[in-house]
């Protein structure tokens, strides 16, 4: 025995020594620490709705309306939407001879109304309602005009008849005499059967 520790005196050392390293390194080494990550909590949220905004149509500031008949300056004129038949009356400027006793001057005026001043010799192919109105599609009263009398100014209330036209109707009456019917008035430079279709209900010959 004391021979076999005599001749194997370095590796008893070797395994004493790695014996001893082995007991420092387990006393000391220690596990990892595990690391807790905590997750928190969230409550759901809400989503509101959002709502798209609703455009408004304001009604128009401004109207346009014409006048005809017996005024010093027939035409177009620009108002404000609350404006009354007398208000465009005083841009127009109604003449002496002007009948304002067939002119509602108190209504209220639309856009795209026409507004006709009578003359004082027309009384008789009015009716006597004291209205003077066209509505926006520019309609002729119920009362039918005769075209073998009416004046210039009568016939202008005519849908889609200008001055121009009007005198046309009033010379063919001088040259060729009075309507026959209705459908003679085709034979007038600048009436065809387009326009008189939406004239014919409008008008008479007697």
């Amino acid at each position: 025995m004391i021979v076999f520790l005599q001749n194997n005196k370095h590796l008893l050392i070797g395994v004493g020594v790695v014996a001893v390293v082995l007991f420092f390194v387990y006393k000391n080494w220690q596990p990892a620490a595990t690391e807790v990550v905590a997750i928190e909590s969230y409550e759901p949220v809400e989503i509101e709705e959002i709502e798209e905004p609703v455009e408004n149509y304001a009604l128009p500031d401004m109207i346009f309306v014409e006048v005809k008949g017996a005024v010093l300056y027939p035409g177009v004129y620009e108002l404000p939407a609350d404006a009354r038949v007398k208000n465009v009356l005083e841009k127009a400027v109604v003449q002496p001879e002007g009948d304002l006793l067939h002119v509602n001057q108190s209504m209220k005026l639309k856009d795209e109304q026409v507004v006709y001043v009578p003359f004082e010799d027309e009384a008789d192919l009015i009716p006597n309602t004291y209205v003077n109105e066209y509505d926006s599609a520019h309609e002729v009263d119920n009362d039918l005009i005769n075209i073998n009398t009416a004046s210039i100014e009568v016939l202008m209330r005519l849908n889609g008849v200008g001055e121009k036209t009007a005198q046309s109707i009033i010379e063919y009456r001088e040259q060729n005499g009075l309507f026959m019917n209705t459908a003679d008035l085709m034979q007038v430079s600048g009436i065809g059967e387009k326009k008189f279709q939406n004239l014919e209900q409008h008008i008479v010959v007697e």
